[in-house]
């Protein structure tokens, strides 16, 4: 039997994922998300490409919020470019 889906954003879909816009998220857990390598995340980091990110106690965090925003953001991105393909 299929699960039903909801509404709620990719970010809150699994269990123990953060689920308020304040919460934080390691390399690990928006890698897992993203469905991409670590790597791929440091990578997006270091060319200012990915989502705002910050040290905190020395490791990377990400701010859900700042995610949410930066998903939306490519999203509206890719719309525009689809609008002006002839």
């Amino acid at each position: 039997m299929n699960t039903p889906r909801t509404s709620e954003p990719a970010l809150g879909l699994a269990a123990g994922r953060p689920k308020s816009p304040d919460d934080l998220l390691t390399v690990a857990q928006l890698a897992d998300v993203l469905g991409c390598s670590h790597q791929a995340l440091y990578n997006l980091r270091h060319s200012g490409n990915g989502p705002a990110s910050f040290l905190l106690t020395g490791k990377v965090r990400y701010r859900r919020s700042s995610v949410d925003s930066w998903i939306s953001d490519a999203e509206a991105a890719d719309a525009r470019r689809a609008n002006l393909k002839p």
